[in-house]
């Protein structure tokens, strides 16, 4: 299985673009990862799956759930922990 740590991009700036942390966790279950954990209003999620991720990948999957465009930033956790 592998731990991946995604941001999203320009997520509660400001008040703007407002997404609720049980709802990204929930977005991200729905999309088949496990062990998914939020850290506050952040966007930043860290999350488990035993298909290997892209950017472009996860972004996709995401605009099709929420029908917005957002802007990811994703790193395997074996590369940040090196």
């Amino acid at each position: 299985m592998r731990r991946y740590v995604s941001i999203l991009r320009g997520i509660n700036v400001g008040g703007n673009r407002k997404v609720l942390m049980k709802d990204l966790k929930s977005l991200y279950e729905g999309l088949g990862f496990s062990k998914v954990e939020t850290y506050i209003q952040s966007g930043n999620v860290v999350f488990e799956s035993d298909l290997k991720w892209s950017n472009a990948d996860l972004e996709v999957k995401i605009k099709q759930a929420t029908t917005r465009n957002w802007k990811t930033v994703m790193k395997l956790n074996e590369m940040i922990n090196s």
